[in-house]
């Protein structure tokens, strides 16, 4: 059947492209069998076709046999439609990753004696000293650089760790922009994340955490010493926000640990990546108080969705912090395209940088797709949502309350994409369009900029991964295009023609 209509479509009917847009069709095996699925099309002569498989369940399907057929695209990773390299990826170890906050022992805690354990929000003067446990564990001395306050009233400080003090290292105008950037003015990373998401902490019943009246404290450190930037680049840790009776190692504090080495040795980037890092960690940050502090640790997203919700942050931000630089145009989709293996289940987090399928590069797509087609309430209604058990079923409600399918349909949707479709110039619901949206500015991305970026498998997979994506190509096509293909159990063929 045919998949689009209106504007730039070009599928007329169930059998027929005219037009000089791009025709979509799909269909959908909801058996348990497979089935074969005859394709005939007129008009399309010529033309190139893209097949995409897109698992539509949980569970992986068995893949038949497809002929592979066109000269697949050589994959240049290293080049991109930029002048700079892939984007690092922030890898976090795996005990910070891995942290269960003790909420329920929180509870039972002793209360907080009268005069606290370390100076009040506002106490701290410019020049002070404090000492910080890392990541891990070790003590870490910094002096106070700067201290601002938000337009809402909280201060906000940026220790930095003595030994990085220096005119090419971290010196006053690379503090003076990261005070600004996060903390003053119109287009901040606190105003504009807290807009969206709600407070990173406040009033609270819970004996075992820090105090309600907290400032935001960004600490600088060199994490690893190894006069390299990238690798692990920033982290929020709830553990700091309990007591030392509840987590003896927590440093009592709201706040984020940055790489300095990234800040002064990678260029140009380095600013900019720490800026999308603290918006990243901001999200985390106040994720943990609006969801497992106020409404309960059974409502905390699962990793996937935790993190696909702060990729999301750094997406939506991005224009308001760097209107000439879009990481999404420039880093991420390349990062994705360039992986030849699309086969990946978004709702199960991998980790490992070495993976086809590391979580970073598959869900950054996936999180600017949604964006660009449900919107800045769809995001905040999703990062408030609380009436489901499972992750995937709170993605799947809020993609209908705002207009969507459900997840599946959306997964479908954005796997299309693998098809190099055109900006603003595919079909609606189809692509990732431009959308400006309350103030935020969401870029398109223009498909066939990244023609010699995507790389397409060389082999079908023995398994269609439970929300994965198969492509395969068509070039010059006859006419009419014919050919039958068998679709697995509970997947959709697209078939894509421009």
């Amino acid at each position: 059947m045919a998949d689009c209509s209106g504007e730039h479509c070009a599928a007329q009917s169930a059998t027929e492209f005219h037009g000089a847009g791009i025709g979509i069709w799909r269909y959908t095996n909801t058996t348990t069998e497979p089935v074969n699925v005859p394709i005939g099309l007129h008009g399309a002569g010529g033309r190139t076709a893209t097949l995409i498989f897109s698992n539509n369940s949980a569970a992986a399907q068995i893949m038949p046999a497809v002929a592979l057929t066109g000269r697949l695209t050589k994959n240049i990773a290293a080049q991109s439609v930029s002048d700079h390299s892939p984007r690092p990826h922030n890898i976090l170890p795996a005990h910070i990753r891995n942290y269960h906050p003790p909420l329920a022992r929180a509870r039972t805690a002793p209360k907080q004696p009268e005069q606290r354990l370390l100076p009040g929000p506002n106490a701290n003067q410019i020049g002070s000293t404090r000492t910080w446990n890392d990541m891990d564990l070790a003590p870490r001395i910094t002096t106070l650089r700067r201290s601002t306050q938000t337009a809402d009233g909280r201060r906000v400080n940026i220790w930095l760790e003595n030994s990085e003090w220096g005119a090419q290292r971290i010196n006053d105008a690379r503090l003076d922009a990261l005070s600004e950037r996060f903390a003053q003015g119109e287009n901040s990373i606190y105003r504009l994340a807290t807009g969206v998401a709600g407070q990173p902490w406040g009033p609270h019943d819970v004996p075992g955490l820090i105090d309600s009246d907290q400032a935001i404290d960004i600490v600088l450190l060199n994490f690893d010493r190894n006069s390299t930037p990238f690798g692990l680049v920033g982290f929020f840790w709830a553990l700091n926000n309990f007591t030392r009776a509840v987590e003896p190692a927590s440093n009592e504090a709201l706040a984020f640990f940055l790489d300095t080495e990234t800040l002064y040795l990678a260029g140009d980037s380095g600013l900019r990546i720490q800026l999308d890092t603290l918006a990243h960690e901001f999200l985390h940050m106040i994720l943990f108080y609006q969801r497992d502090v106020r409404l309960g640790p059974q409502t905390a997203f699962a990793t996937w969705l935790e993190e696909l919700a702060a990729m999301m942050m750094e997406d939506l931000l991005n224009h308001r912090l760097d209107p000439g630089y879009n990481a999404m145009q420039r880093d991420h989709i390349p990062a994705w395209l360039s992986t030849g293996n699309f086969n990946c289940d978004v709702t199960r987090w991998d980790e490992a940088p070495e993976s086809d399928c590391f979580s970073y590069v598959t869900l950054r797509p996936f999180g600017a797709w949604l964006l660009r087609h449900y919107g800045v309430d769809f995001y905040r209604d999703l990062l408030s949502a609380h009436d489901q058990a499972e992750s995937v079923d709170l993605l799947d409600a809020a993609i209908r309350r705002a207009g969507g399918a459900g997840l599946a349909d959306a997964i479908r949707r954005w796997g299309t994409a693998l098809a190099l479709l055109p900006g603003d110039t595919t079909p609606s619901g189809f692509g990732f369009p431009g959308r400006i949206d309350q103030g935020y500015t969401l870029p398109a991305i223009n498909g066939p900029d990244y023609a010699n970026i995507r790389r397409l498998p060389a082999i079908a997979p023995a398994l269609l991964n439970a929300w994965g994506h198969f492509p395969v190509l068509r070039r010059g096509l006859d006419e009419p295009y014919q050919e039958v293909i068998s679709v697995p159990p509970q997947t959709t063929l697209s078939v894509i023609v421009q």
